[in-house]
C-alpha cells in the first residue's frame, strides 16, 4: 500500500486548524453575508472604459476615420491622431 492521501484529508485537517486558531466555527452568527462590515460602497459608479477595439473598425468620432483602437475623448471614442494626449 501507497503512502499516499486524498487530497480531502489536509483541506478538514486546514479548516480545523484555521477555526482552532481563530476561535471560530461555521455555524457563527456573524456570517460572510453580513452588509455591516462590507468594504463594498453601495453608492460607487460603475467603471468608465477609457480604451476599445474593434476588430473590423470602428469610426472616429471625431474625424471619421474607421481604427481599430479607439480612446475616450470629448466627442466620444476617437483615433489615436484625435485624442488629446
Amino acid at each position: 500500500m501507497s503512502d499516499d492521501r486524498p487530497l480531502t484529508e489536509f483541506v478538514a485537517d486546514e479548516d480545523a486548524a484555521d477555526d482552532e486558531a481563530t476561535g471560530s466555527d461555521d455555524d457563527d452568527d456573524t456570517a460572510a453575508g453580513d452588509d455591516a462590515d462590507s468594504p463594498v460602497d453601495s453608492d460607487a459608479k460603475p467603471a468608465t472604459p477609457t480604451y476599445r477595439w474593434h476588430p473590423e473598425g470602428a469610426t472616429c468620432a471625431d474625424c471619421g476615420a474607421t481604427t481599430e483602437r479607439q480612446w475616450r475623448g470629448d466627442a466620444g471614442f476617437v483615433c489615436s491622431d484625435c485624442k488629446s494626449w
